[in-house]
């Protein structure tokens, strides 16, 4: 019988030390709650689990498959009930609200359980006590491990999930409080391991050096394993603690969070484990006990060890900061200054609404704009006019060679007009600045189409590349501002550059993805490639001169993929053939050819390019799918999805399915080789979720948006028939197989051998420290993923956003919604990063001031790849030397100032 049980709220926005443990209750709402229930095991001590049987009764709902996991830390029930919660109790973040976190590196309970962090975990179906009966007793198999695991004392109780949590509402169990209908666990066992484990031997410590932080150090320690009866057959879990103190004992030293365990090895294994966050220059004591299953312990081993010194960094010299200001041009009645690029201004404003936001950039009485770059890198800077401008004369700026070592041509410097839209509904009048558009000399401050009543403020966008082979040191040229061929003022550009390159091929992937009917926003035949294919090179050749990559979706969320965006096929089977490359060719082949193409400027390398192969192409779903009769209308969405048994996915598609998927993809393998497109990797991505436009059958799990066990077991089944076209004598992968993850607590350990790219929309930075540690272990790619780049008329949080995103371990930024409409220009709109050319009458995208964030960011994201690779730091240690220059401070919270204090730092570095 229970001795506790509660229900933890996951991911509370308002609730995160809430607890239920006095409800009548358990609630199981799929992700939203699970339940953790403790038991008094001291009657089965010694036992050896043979089966185990987990009894409720159900209040309320309709579980049809339950998940069970080890629990990692001890916990206090708490007196809150489900209307009235408490914060007594365990709560979502802590065992205890007055306690401390579920383990040392505050990781929340959800990623500590489910096959996180080390957990035992096992799902089961539900079943009847006695069918056909109103009884609402159930009873679920537990894998004995899971009760083993309490035996041992490596798990405080058990966690419980619903697994279908998608097609029902508000399942619950009642809980202990209710004695009559409590729930219990049935054992079968008994006592044959009566001899405790041999002790480790050979055990050793070692300072790794990639351990070292700015305010803690790390050990790893190493041992032979040793057994679980003696030095036969394996332990079933270590008992690892510290200590400071020399004269402190195993039982009363510092027990390592058991998500940092490693499992026991067979006998004279090398097994291992990294212990971060201690104290520098300490002698610690460490002890290693091996534990059977029965709970008993070896003897343990014993280290003293002394910890190296903190990580030393870098300290930069802070550049000279400048008095910034207004400059009054006489005769024109406009003043005119500069701005770092990512602060913002309203155009209705007399002064800017921001202020300067980077005191390092213009410096007013010598009016000159300090600029520093490494070669290759592209700066800029913007010129804001303000005063009278709808009534100012027309203007002309004219950059002259800027000379030095050598002579950086005029041509390098182009400037683009900042157009203001509405920002988003109740802004009032406030508008916000994003849309550039090329400017034209002479043009005129405040001019149709982009004249708005009132504006006082105008600001023009400068962007200045650097060649990749220009010489380092420093130059001088300047801007010559003038009005009907008279030179009203100059401006004065200084120039460092550095001795290093930023790479032509970025290492930080941007991925900027566009609808498959793109051409139809020019008005022309999305299906004629003669119409649609100079739009979409545009579309692409435009990220790239931004350091982006722009992906079409080759298929809609209806279900539909036609020629040309895939090729024409016939048969099906292994039978299945491509009959003609050619429209497919005409279509794609351009964007792939850079690749492949000696000639090519390495900047416009395609790295990937999405296939159209999904769960309605090349096979019909609905053809091959045999398991309607399992499928429920899901509550929210209303929409068919898969309600049977997770067992039986795999056999939900029948083989000839799975021979024509196959097949395709076997047929791009051999047209990609054929054509020697070896640079580009082809990307197979379900992005499809269930929808009442679908055209055929919906498919009957989430594939987009995965987050129950149903899903991944589904992706897992397409993933494997990827990895199946995989060949050992390829040096790289040529198919990447990618999943969406709106939660990496959900992602545990499913596609470990079979996903190789996560697009992960969870922000949480602990979360994204135990995925990073699981993409290195499986050598996988993670990706941060956002529907949208929402304009907020601050731009500086792009680039804090994708550095927080690179120092935690991210490889690139998908962003899944990034062409405009034409209707865009009126008002700030997320889609338009890429503005529709149609209302210019252009047939051609137009780059937004977030498009030049993201080409800010990515270069600031090569400078800290430059100096990680130099000082042969991990990703841990320069976040501590980026957080060490903002004093701390988020870097995803970073203002202009702060951006620019870090590249200057960078800068100094890498010359």
């Amino acid at each position: 019988m229970p001795t506790a049980d509660t229900t933890i709220f996951c991911r509370p926005a308002s609730l995160r030390t809430a607890n239920v443990g006095s409800d009548p209750a358990l609630r199981l709402q799929g992700r939203r709650t699970f339940a953790i229930c403790n038991y008094d095991v001291s009657a089965i001590h010694m036992w050896t689990i043979h089966r185990a049987v987990w009894h409720a009764h159900l209040e309320s709902g309709d579980i049809r498959e339950l998940g069970f996991s080890t629990v990692p830390a001890a916990w206090v029930e708490g007196h809150g009930t489900f209307d009235t919660p408490h914060s007594d109790g365990a709560a979502y973040n802590r065992p205890q609200s007055s306690r401390n976190s579920w383990s040392s590196d505050a990781t929340p309970l959800d990623l500590l359980v489910r096959g996180n962090g080390g957990s035992i975990y096992c799902t089961s179906p539900v079943e009847l006590a006695e069918p056909g009966t109103t009884d609402m007793w159930i009873s679920v198999a537990i894998d004995p491990s899971v009760v083993q695991a309490m035996v041992s004392g490596g798990s405080h109780g058990i966690a419980i999930f619903d697994e279908t949590g998608r097609t029902h509402s508000r399942p619950a169990v009642i809980a202990s409080r209710e004695s009559r209908f409590s729930h219990y666990l049935e054992i079968f066992g008994s006592i044959n391991d009566i001899k405790p484990p041999a002790e480790v031997y050979n055990l050793k410590c070692e300072a790794d050096p990639r351990l070292r932080r700015s305010a803690s150090v790390g050990v790893v320690l190493t041992w032979k394993a040793a057994g679980d009866d003696d030095y036969k057959g394996r332990a079933f879990r270590y008992d690892i603690r510290y200590s400071t103190d020399p004269s402190t004992s195993f039982e009363t030293a510092t027990p390592l969070p058991q998500n940092l365990l490693p499992v026991p090895g067979p006998p004279k294994a090398t097994d291992g484990v990294v212990i971060p966050g201690l104290d520098p220059q300490t002698t610690y004591r460490f002890f290693i006990a091996s534990v059977d299953e029965a709970g008993q312990s070896s003897r343990p081993a014993v280290l003293d060890y002394t910890t190296p010194a903190l990580l030393e960094l870098p300290a930069p010299a802070m550049p000279p900061k400048y008095r910034p200001g207004q400059i009054f041009l006489p005769g024109l009645g406009i003043y005119y200054s500069i701005r770092d690029p990512l602060s913002a201004t309203d155009p209705f404003s007399k002064t800017v609404l921001s202020g300067n936001n980077n005191p390092f950039l213009w410096e007013r009485d010598a009016r000159t704009v300090h600029l520093s770059a490494l070669r290759n890198e592209s700066v800029a800077f913007l010129i804001t006019f303000s005063g009278a401008v709808t009534a100012a004369p027309p203007l002309e700026i004219r950059p002259t060679p800027i000379k030095g070592p050598s002579v950086i041509p005029a041509s390098a410097l182009n400037c683009w007009r900042v157009v203001y839209h509405r920002a988003s509904p109740g802004a009032g009048r406030r508008r916000i600045g994003d849309a550039l558009v090329p400017l034209k000399m002479p043009f005129r401050l405040a001019a149709p189409p982009f004249e708005i009543a009132g504006q006082r403020i105008q600001d023009i966008y400068c962007q200045l590349t650097v060649p990749p082979d220009l010489p380092p040191g420093l130059y001088h040229g300047t801007l010559q501002i003038s009005s009907r061929r008279r030179k009203v003022t100059s401006i004065n550009l200084l120039l460092k550059i550095g001795s290093a390159t930023i790479p032509a091929v970025p290492t930080f992937t941007f991925e900027l993805v566009g609808p498959p009917d793109l051409a139809s926003l020019y008005r022309r035949d999305p299906l004629d490639n003669t119409q649609a294919v100079p739009v979409e090179k545009a579309y692409v050749s435009l990220a790239s001169a931004n350091r982006a990559v722009f992906t079409q979706m080759p298929y809609s969320r209806e279900g539909n993929c036609r020629p040309p965006l895939a090729p024409e096929i016939e048969g099906s089977g292994a039978a299945l053939r491509v009959t003609d490359w050619h429209s497919w060719d005409e279509r794609f082949s351009n964007r792939i050819q850079n690749a492949a193409s000696p000639r090519a400027p390495a900047s416009r390398e395609v790295p990937f390019l999405v296939v159209p192969t999904f769960e309605n192409w090349p096979a019909s779903l609905h053809q091959h799918y045999h398991c309607a009769d399992w499928e429920v209308p899901d509550p929210y969405s209303h929409y068919p999805i898969y309600a049977g048994a997770s067992s039986e996915i795999p056999n939900c598609i029948d083989p000839e399915y799975w021979k024509s998927f196959r097949a395709a993809l076997r047929a791009f393998e051999i047209h990609f080789l054929q054509n020697h497109w070896t640079n580009t990797a082809i990307h197979v991505w379900l992005n499809n979720i269930p929808a009442g436009s679908y055209n055929g059958k919906p498919p009957p799990w989430y594939l987009g948006a995965p987050v129950y066990r149903n899903d991944f077991i589904a992706l897992e089944r397409y993933a494997a028939a990827v990895a199946a076209m995989r060949r050992p004598e390829q040096r790289k992968k040529l198919f990447l197989f990618r999943v969406n993850v709106p939660d990496i607590a959900a992602l545990g350990r499913y596609g470990t051998d079979a996903f190789d790219l996560l697009c992960v929309s969870d922000r949480d930075p602990t979360r994204w420290h135990n995925l990073r540690r699981r993409a290195l272990t499986y050598n996988e790619t993670i990706w941060r993923a956002d529907k949208r780049l929402s304009p907020s008329g601050n731009d500086a949080l792009i680039p804090g956003a994708a550095l927080a995103a690179f120092l935690n371990g991210a490889d690139g930024w998908t962003i899944l919604h990034t062409a405009g409409r034409a209707a865009d220009w009126r008002a700030a709109v997320p889609e338009s990063i890429l503005y529709c050319g149609a209302p210019l009458k252009k047939a051609a995208p137009l780059p937004s001031l977030r498009l030049k964030a993201i080409l800010r960011a990515e270069q600031d994201i090569e400078l800290l790849a430059l100096l990680q690779q130099r000082e042969h730091w991990t990703r841990e240690q320069l976040r501590d030397f980026v957080q060490s220059l903002l004093g701390g401070g988020s870097v995803a919270d970073a203002s202009p100032a702060d951006l620019a204090l870090l590249r200057s730092a960078l800068h100094q570095l890498l010359r």
